[in-house]
C-alpha cells in the first residue's frame, strides 16, 4: 500500500524582523511627537495664566500703594491744618484716630528740625 503524496501545505511566513522594527519605531515616534506637542500646549497654557496672575497681583499692589500714598499725603495735609491751627503752648493734635480716612493709619507724629516732638 502507497501512501498518498502529502497536501501542499502552505506553511505561514511570518512577518519579517526588519518590518517589524520599522512599524513599532515609527508607532514609538509617533507617540512622542503627539505627547511633546500635548506638553508644549499646556507648558504655553500655564504660561498664559501666570502672566494673567502676576499682572492682576501688580494692579492690586498698585491700587493698594496708591490708596495708601493718598492717605498719608491727606493725613499729613490734616496734621499741618491742625497744627498751625493750634497755638505753640498747647498740648498739639493729641491722638486725632477720630480724624483719619483710613484705620490703618492709627498716629502721625511730627517733629521739628531740632527732633522735639511738636504733636
Amino acid at each position: 500500500m502507497q501512501v498518498p503524496p502529502p497536501r501542499a501545505v502552505r506553511t505561514i511566513r511570518p512577518t519579517p524582523l526588519s518590518r517589524l522594527v520599522i512599524i513599532t519605531g515609527g508607532l514609538i515616534a509617533a507617540l512622542g511627537l503627539i505627547t511633546g506637542a500635548m506638553l508644549y500646549a499646556s507648558y504655553q497654557d500655564a504660561l498664559r495664566e501666570q502672566q494673567v496672575t502676576l499682572r492682576n497681583v501688580a494692579i492690586a499692589f498698585a491700587a493698594q500703594t496708591a490708596g495708601v500714598a493718598q492717605a498719608i499725603d491727606s493725613a499729613a495735609q490734616q496734621a499741618a491744618r491742625m497744627l498751625l491751627q493750634e497755638t505753640p503752648s498747647s498740648s498739639g493734635i493729641a491722638d486725632g484716630r477720630e480724624g483719619l480716612a483710613h484705620p490703618y493709619l492709627a498716629r502721625i507724629v511730627l517733629f521739628d528740625t531740632a527732633g522735639q516732638q511738636l504733636a
